[in-house]
């Protein structure tokens, strides 16, 4: 559809936005009118404009937009305003968590140490099947936390990815791996605002899926990895054979929940 970002945007403009806007037409306004009545102005900006009226649409404004945010329950400027003190209160939703879990292709450097023939050496890295690399899963995650940088801190690589319209409802992503049965596997640990519909879930397991091919795990990827138990490794999110991003659901990982309320007597029929 022709300018439906712009349509988006416009949906979403709240009208604490609006009348800021008009204010500043306003003003603006009024200085090309002195401006050309006197061929040259100085103008001072408080002439123009009501400078406590704009510090009210400005809360105001950033309080609706909080208010469309789903992992909001509540937000509303505190009266009256005292200097220095806190004017707005915010109330949240706890976070929701779901992963997505794909297969690791590893690479390990050879260990010359190890060679029987040191002449026919070759430091060219070597297929490791994954589950040889699970005594490396906290080597390998400190060089996950590692990569990454300041900014990614709270939200991870979403601190990236804010003005994807479908990814809305996620707050934070980060990339690790884990044992699963007898396996290594790569895993994204999604925080959400609200439960997914299916075109958002879509989204967000295609968009994990570019990032483990192009975005992040082509970073990643290069990245070479000292671990105590296999040595050097490089370890990619993508590439293994018959690679796939899956749900935990897909990956029929058992509820760990509803697991301990069994095993708590908890049951109910």
């Amino acid at each position: 559809m022709p300018n439906a970002r712009t349509l988006y945007e416009d949906s979403l403009t709240t009208n604490a936005e609006r009348e800021l806007r008009g204010l500043i037409r306003a003003a603006a306004d009024k200085a090309l009118e002195e401006v050309f009545a006197d061929n040259e102005a100085d103008i001072h900006s408080a002439d123009l404009i009501d400078e406590d009226e704009v510090t009210r649409l400005v809360k105001t404004a950033i309080v609706e937009r909080l208010n469309q945010n789903p992992g909001i329950s509540e937000a509303r400027c505190l009266a009256p305003w005292i200097p220095e003190q806190p004017d707005i209160d915010i109330k949240t939703e706890p976070l929701k968590e779901v992963k997505f879990y794909c297969p690791l292709k590893i690479e390990q450097i050879p260990d010359e140490d190890e060679e029987d023939d040191w002449e026919e050496y070759s430091d060219e890295p070597v297929d490791l099947p994954s589950y040889c690399a699970l005594p490396a899963v906290g080597d390998i995650n400190l060089a996950i936390e590692e990569y990454a940088s300041p900014c990614e801190e709270n939200r991870g690589i979403m601190a990236y990815l804010g003005d994807r319209e479908m990814l809305g409802k996620v707050y934070s992503i980060f990339p690790s791996v884990e044992r699963q049965g007898d396996d290594l596997v790569g895993v994204f640990t999604c925080q959400l605002y609200d439960d997914l519909d299916s075109y958002e879930l879509e989204a967000l397991c295609s968009e994990l899926s570019g990032q483990a091919s192009d975005g992040w795990g082509e970073g990643f990827e290069q990245r070479e990895i000292e671990t105590d138990d296999c040595g050097k490794l490089y370890v990619s999110f993508y590439g293994a054979p018959n690679w796939s991003m899956k749900t935990e659901e897909e990956m029929d990982i058992p509820d760990t929940e509803a697991e301990q309320s069994l095993d708590d007597g908890d049951i109910s029929m």
